[in-house]
């Protein structure tokens, strides 16, 4: 049996000739490039990064939002940095067990949609917390989409 050539096009296996594999935060990443052209020379200020941000949720701190909260129900109430910590490591523990509710109740999607969230929010939180929260958000997108227009 003749052995046959195999063809260029498997070459690069689908990343395509405008994109450069790395090594980013120990992962191999295709990096796209903008506005290439076969023969044309490429500087390195066209390559575009994977956005930057935490690795991890250790690397989240949400003390500047519950101090903003805290301001609002009662000014004159302040939190030491050991209460800050531990309202930190609550807001922290709700979201993710929030997330990974929803995560499981997915299926085989990829998006994670606001059904979803609520009915993990739901799942996790007392009945009457989880309702009153649905309420104070549908109110806050509300006043958004309102903000949002008017603009």
């Amino acid at each position: 049996m003749p052995t046959r050539k195999r063809s260029s096009s498997r070459r690069g296996k689908g990343r395509g000739k405008a994109s450069r594999r790395v090594s980013f935060r120990g992962k191999k990443v295709d990096l796209a490039r903008k506005g290439t052209r076969r023969g044309k020379g490429k500087s390195a200020s066209s390559l575009q990064l994977p956005m930057e941000g935490p690795k991890t949720m250790e690397d989240v701190k949400f003390n500047s939002y519950i101090r903003k909260v805290l301001r609002k129900v009662n000014p004159s109430v302040n939190l030491n940095s050991n209460s800050m910590k531990i309202m930190d490591s609550l807001m922290k523990d709700t979201l993710h067990s929030i997330a990974e509710t929803a995560a499981c109740k997915m299926g085989k999607r990829k998006t994670l949609k606001p059904k979803a969230i609520l009915r993990a929010m739901k799942h996790v939180m007392p009945r009457n917390l989880a309702l009153t929260v649905d309420e104070h958000a549908q109110r806050a997108l509300e006043r958004y989409g309102r903000k949002a227009r008017r603009c």
